[in-house]
C-alpha cells in the first residue's frame, strides 16, 4: 500500500490495513532504532514501536498528519516519532540518554535526503501521469471515456456500463482490457 492509502486506512480504522502496516514497518523500524540506540533490547524496541504507531495514528485522527501534510515517507515519519518516544521514555525513567550527539543531525540529514528523493520521485510520477493522460486523451472513443471513468473518476463497473452504454459491466471490463493493451502499445512508441 502507498503512504496515502495507509493514512486513509488509519483514518477509516481499517484493521486489515493497519495489521499490514505493522508487518511492513515493524522490522525496519526496530532495526533503525537498534542501530541508533544500541542499549535497546527487543522488548523495549517493541514497546517503542507500539507507542510510535499509536502516536502516528493519533496524529492522523486529529488531522495533524494528512496525505497532503506528509512531507516525507510514512516510514521516515514513524522513525522520527520513534526517536522522540525513546528519548521521552528515557527522560521519564531517569535513564541515561545514549551518548550520540548527532542523532538528530543524522535523522535530519536522512530526512532531507529522503525528502529530496521523494520530491524527485513525485516529479517523475507526475510527469508519467501527465504523459499517460495525454495519450489517453488522444485515444478517443471508446477508450478515453472508459479509462477516465475507471481510473480518474473511479466509477463502479455498473456506472461505467450505464453511462457509456455498454450492455453489461462485463462488456465494459472486456473493453477496458482491450483499451489497456492499446494504451501499453502507444506508451511504448517513441
Amino acid at each position: 500500500m502507498t503512504d496515502t492509502e495507509y493514512i486513509q486506512a488509519f483514518r477509516a480504522r481499517n484493521d486489515k490495513a493497519i495489521a499490514m502496516f505493522y508487518r511492513e514497518y515493524r522490522e525496519s523500524f526496530m532495526a533503525f532504532l537498534a542501530n541508533k540506540f544500541h542499549s535497546l533490547n527487543q522488548q523495549l524496541l517493541a514497546e517503542v514501536f507500539q507507542e510510535s504507531v499509536s502516536r502516528v495514528w493519533e496524529n492522523i485522527e486529529r488531522g495533524k498528519l494528512t496525505e497532503t501534510s506528509l512531507t516525507s515517507s510514512l516510514s521516515t515519519y514513524l522513525n522520527s516519532t520513534g526517536i522522540r518516544v525513546w528519548l521521552e521514555t528515557n527522560r521519564r525513567y531517569g535513564e541515561d540518554i545514549p551518548n550520540d550527539e548527532d542523532i538528530f543531525a543524522k535523522a535530519k540529514e536522512a530526512y532531507e535526503m529522503e525528502r529530496a528523493d521523494a520530491d524527485e520521485k513525485m516529479r517523475f510520477r507526475q510527469d508519467r501521469r501527465d504523459a499517460i493522460r495525454e495519450v489517453v486523451d488522444k485515444m478517443g472513443k471508446p477508450c478515453a471515456p472508459l479509462l477516465k471513468a475507471f481510473y480518474w473518476d473511479e466509477d463502479s463497473w455498473e456506472t461505467i456500463a450505464w453511462n457509456l452504454h455498454y450492455s453489461s459491466a462485463d462488456s465494459a471490463k472486456t473493453q477496458k482490457y482491450k483499451c489497456m493493451q492499446k494504451l501499453k502499445t502507444l506508451l511504448k512508441k517513441p
